[in-house]
Order: C-alpha cells, then structure tokens, then sequence
C-alpha cells in the first residue's frame, strides 16, 4: 500500500513539474526565434 502510494506521488509530482517547465520552455524557444527574427 505505502509503495503504491508511494509511485502515486512521484507521478504526480512529475506531472506537475512538466506541466510547469513545459511551457516555460516553449515561452524561452519562442523568445529565441523571434530575437533571431529581429
């Protein structure tokens, strides 16, 4: 039980540093192209 829960929280907590940093990243790539642009 304390293992399942266990593997619950580490995938939840990957989860939300992904859907944190993911877009965060996407804002830095955007960033990059549009200064290459200018």
């Amino acid at each position: 039980m304390e293992n399942k829960y266990t593997q619950t929280r580490t995938h939840v907590v990957i989860c939300f540093h992904f859907s944190i940093f993911e877009p965060l990243e996407t804002v830095e790539r955007i960033q990059t192209v549009l200064q290459k642009l200018l």
